[in-house]
């Protein structure tokens, strides 16, 4: 029974270390050739998670989001309001008709190289507003427009609204 157990564990690691060697070995592909993003191509958000309690008729509040370009160079950023990716439980998505409530202040934005820059978005829900006690979610997407390819990446907040009763 030792035996048995030496030689799978032998070939365990033999086989382990073949993996290995192959990754090591094989040529890396760049990134324009195989059809995926760069990875060092990357940007980040601060904010990813805003929540507006006890909004009622008349409320206007705010809050922002900052956008990081992790690249070396300039980047161009588009901000846009959208139905929730996915809905948190016990939130329904907030209706587009109620959309015009969120105001970006800035939905397209050039940052420079390794910079970041702080987006404020004002929430303010009209004084004939009927929509109480609610629980809704939207959300806030962060998209890069200086990206080309099939694949391209955006990120996006989620954005949450408790109405007063």
């Amino acid at each position: 029974m030792k035996k048995k157990i030496a030689i799978i564990i032998t070939i365990a690691i033999v086989v382990a270390a073949v993996i290995v060697a192959v990754q090591f070995l094989m040529p890396a592909v760049p990134a324009d050739e195989a059809g995926i993003p760069d990875l060092q191509e990357g940007f980040g958000i601060y904010g990813s998670e805003v929540k507006f309690d006890g909004m009622y008729p008349g409320y206007s509040g705010n809050a922002s989001i900052t956008i990081i370009n992790g690249q070396d160079k300039d980047r161009t950023f588009s901000v846009t309001i959208t139905d929730a990716n996915t809905l948190t439980k016990g939130y329904e998505g907030l209706p587009a008709q109620y959309f015009y409530w969120v105001n970006i202040t800035k939905p397209e934005v050039t940052i420079s190289a390794e910079g970041m820059e702080e987006i404020l978005i004002v929430l303010t829900m009209p004084e004939d507003a009927d929509y109480r006690g609610k629980h809704a979610q939207f959300g806030i997407r962060v998209g890069d427009l200086t990206q080309t390819g099939l694949v391209q990446i955006a990120l996006e907040s989620k954005w949450y609204i408790i109405t007063a009763p």
